[in-house]
């Protein structure tokens, strides 16, 4: 059945063809890890590594004659590859010597197992992740590979496939797409048929179990098989619904679950209350997805949805602050600016958005609002205090209005990056002159910023605003569960170790704004949400901070989204940004809420990273991530990288082919001497290489033999040259037999052939041979050639050298197992 089991390996076509079959089947079983990681992660990383291990498996079990060599020379491809990728990534230095890139692997492997398990699913991965993402797919795929077509276990093989469909249901228990479920599946039942429809007889021989053969009434199987998966497949679905339903689980596997473990209190509960005074991240964390509020809307893409407005920055925290104060030389207000005119302030504006929004579960003393609100409906809101202006805000109790819809007009931003970039600076100090916008900015934001600045080229406000939107977007991982060591600088901590929460992102990105003097807040609310059929869904996981920029009234404050989109709650960088520079395989409006998440209570004394807070300390524990590599992220592994890897494992299949032709045509030669010089010379060439091949043998039994590839003890074979040639061979028959080695006719009728010939060249008078005609069975001809002549009809040695052949064939075999 397999080599490893004493059985005739895969050749030729049969190899061919179930290799694709398994790596077809593994691609489609990773469906589900399109539920764990964002963008074509999930496909383009399992492509590249069942091409890489599978590719190479099948190629080596080609050219190689043992294939017990496979799995450590796949191993070592799969070691080049992952250099390679982390050379093409810039995890690594690349100047640094091989002991410097081998030294850096273990910080790679926590940097990356620290920004998986820092992160909500789905997640964007980072370079250091995407090497832990592909290494563990890459050993998985060489397990399924040494399985399947090694050691022929189909059914193991079938169900690890199937058992892909749990890996996500540890992480994102609410699931995926029909097709994650599917995919495993359909994987499973390909490799299933493989055992049951296969029916080659030399992969199959020796195998006594009743499964092994082919079916006796194949169509009929078929036709069962098929009719209980669509059984199953049709009643799935339907059974599902009226089935009694399990409770959502509390507690999902993932890292904040863990730390939760570690003891702290849980929160009180209550309606959800997200302002200036309490943290984003402690909503985010809440055990229980609660819905916040649901809406209609005539905007295609709706915007976030604020509360609050924090512009000024004051011992470590952004605060809130007073609005921009009416200036009677703009004849016109800031076109972010909150009216009740119910007229646009673009002129190209043609008609208004409209939303109406019913609160389901929110406190606190603030009406969500989507931007540039230019009509509110305040009959519903009773005593609301509607303010005018910037920041503008309704001001109502909102536990009064639970239920109560009301009206809001908006209009759209039509803002194109090239309006944003003529923007001169002096029309942009308005925040700054007037004390809007206020703080001092530490200097290791502000040393980042002009790097950065500098790095980018910028020279206005928006591309510098872009520049850093993509730094951390790119470089940075997201996480909830982030800790500022004690005595640390948070600030200092968030940008050394590139891992944070979106209060930190949007404090972060503002202060460097400020820096660089451009006026810069940040804004407290909640993303779009959710579409649910004609209406879109809030939830307390889509509780948010993002920055805007002040440029100038004709423009008013412009948001920005620096928060990766791990975060999973809906962020989504805004429509002006320039195309060019935004990341691609991000655009996630829709984007499901995050998953459910243990709540964590704080810890007094904590220092209090950069958020958008007032007064209010944020101090969860976890584990802080690694440092990412700029513009590396997004699906993992580029695709250009697949090409270097192709070129690799080419080089190194162009060094094995070259050597394997070598030696073949050093043997050549050899045998073509010894078949000028005489029947003497090439009868001790056939000796030799015998001898060789059992000297080989034992020299494979010596390095392998732990691996039990040649039975436990290992069966040792002798060549006693103190016994004539005829009785040498016969006695290294018997002790294959004696070994459980399979011994066939063809090997005793070669052994008999190449004895007696060995025999007649060694003690027949001068050498002659005598009876040297034509010996029935395969490989008919004479034992040794008639002298120069004998490779006139095939490769020198005639049929002596495929008698020589048969038997090396058979040194190579395994001990037979019991079924």
């Amino acid at each position: 059945m397999s080599p490893l089991l004493g059985r005739p390996s895969l050749q030729g076509s049969h190899l061919v063809r179930r290799a694709l079959l398994l790596g077809v089947a593994i691609v489609i079983a990773s469906a589900p890890l399109s539920i764990l990681l964002a963008g074509s992660s999930w496909l383009v990383i399992p492509l590249m590594a069942c091409a890489v291990v599978i590719g190479s498996g099948t190629l080596l079990r080609s050219l190689l004659r043992s294939s017990v060599l496979v799995p450590v020379l796949q191993l070592v491809v799969i070691a080049g590859m992952l250099l390679a990728v982390q050379r093409m990534q810039g995890v690594t230095d690349p100047g640094g010597g091989l002991g410097a890139l081998i030294g850096a692997q273990p910080g790679i492997i926590v940097t990356g197992l620290q920004e998986l398990t820092g992160a909500l699913p789905p997640v964007v991965l980072q370079p250091h992740g995407a090497v832990v993402v592909l290494l563990m797919i890459c050993l998985v795929v060489l397990g399924l590979d040494l399985m399947f077509l090694d050691l022929g276990w189909h059914t193991p093989t079938a169900l690890l496939l199937m058992g892909f469909i749990l890996a996500p249901a540890l992480q994102q228990p609410s699931g995926g797409q029909w097709w994650t479920a599917i995919g495993p599946v359909i994987a499973g039942l390909l490799i299933f048929s493989a055992r049951t429809l296969h029916g080659d007889p030399a992969y199959l021989e020796g195998d006594q179990r009743p499964q092994a053969g082919p079916l006796r009434r194949r169509e009929r199987v078929i036709a069962a098989v098929a009719a209980a998966t669509l059984l199953v497949a049709g009643l799935t679905l339907p059974l599902s619904t009226a089935l009694p339903q399990t409770a959502p689980p509390r507690i999902p596997l993932s890292i904040d679950a863990v730390n939760q473990w570690q003891g702290p209190q849980t929160p009180p509960l209550g309606p959800v209350m997200i302002d200036d005074s309490v943290s984003v991240r402690q909503e985010l964390l809440r055990g229980e997805e609660r819905e916040v509020l649901r809406y209609t809307t005539t905007d295609e893409t709706p915007s976030y949805l604020r509360l609050t407005t924090l512009p000024r920055y004051d011992d470590g925290d952004f605060k809130a602050g007073p609005g921009m104060p009416w200036d009677p030389r703009v004849e016109t207000p800031a076109f972010s600016n909150l009216t009740l005119d119910r007229m646009p302030v673009d002129p190209a504006t043609e008609q208004l958005a409209e939303h109406t929004i019913t609160l389901q579960d929110l406190g606190g003393p603030r009406a969500p609002l989507p931007d540039n609100v230019r009509g509110l409906d305040t009959g519903t809101l009773d005593s609301a205090e509607v303010s005018i202006g910037d920041p503008g805000a309704v001001v109502v109790d909102t536990a009064g209005i639970i239920g109560t819809p009301y009206t809001v007009l908006s209009e759209e931003r039509r803002t194109t990056p090239e309006q944003l970039r003529a923007m001169p600076i002096e029309q942009l100090q308005g925040p700054f002159e007037q004390g809007v916008v206020s703080g001092e900015v530490p200097q290791v934001a502000a040393d980042l910023a002009e790097q950065l600045a500098t790095d980018a080229g910028a020279e206005n406000a928006y591309d510098t605003a872009v520049a850093y939107q993509e730094h951390f977007r790119t470089s940075y991982a997201y996480s909830l569960t982030v800790r500022t060591p004690p005595g640390a600088d948070p600030l200092q901590t968030f940008l050394d170790n590139r891992i944070g929460y979106c209060e930190q992102f949007a404090a972060a990105f503002a202060l460097m704004m400020n820096a660089q003097g451009y006026p810069t807040r940040v804004v407290i609310g909640f993303t779009a949400g959710m579409r649910d059929g004609e209406e879109w869904v809030v939830t307390s996981h889509n509780a948010h901070a993002w920055p805007e920029v002040w440029f100038g009234p004709e423009h008013g404050w412009v948001p920005f989204e620096p928060t990766p989109a791990a975060a999973a709650n809906g962020v989504n960088p805004p429509d002006h940004t320039d195309p060019d520079a935004a990341p691609e395989g991000e655009d996630q409006v829709e984007e499901p809420t995050a998953g459910e998440v243990t709540p964590e209570a704080p810890t007094p004394g904590e220092p209090t990273a950069p958020t958008p807070t007032t007064g209010q300390e944020t101090d969860d524990a976890g584990d802080t991530g690694g440092q990412g590599t700029e513009g590396a992220a997004g699906d993992g592994a580029q695709p250009w990288g697949v090409l270097g890897v192709v070129l690799l494992i080419g080089a190194l299949a162009g060094a094995v082919v070259w050597l394997g032709r070598r030696r073949t045509t050093a043997l050549e030669g050899r045998w073509q001497a010894a078949a000028e010089e005489g029947p003497q010379a090439l009868a001790s060439r056939a000796w030799s290489e015998l001898d060789q091949a059992v000297q080989a043998r034992a020299r494979r039994i010596k390095w392998l033999g732990w691996s039990s590839w040649y039975g436990r003890p290992p069966v040792q074979l002798h060549l006693d040259a103190a016994l004539p040639p005829n009785e040498a061979l016969a006695s290294l028959l018997a002790q294959a037999r004696e070994g459980r080695i399979p011994v066939e006719d063809r090997h005793e009728q070669a052994a008999e052939r190449l004895g007696r010939a060995v025999h007649q060249a060694r003690y027949a008078p001068g050498g002659a041979v005598a009876g040297a005609g034509p010996v029935p069975g395969p490989g008919a001809g004479s034992g040794l050639g008639a002298g120069a002549g004998a490779g006139e009809a095939g490769p020198a040695g005639g049929a002596l050298r495929e008698d020589v052949d048969t038997l090396t064939e058979l040194l190579t075999r395994a001990p037979r197992r019991s079924s």
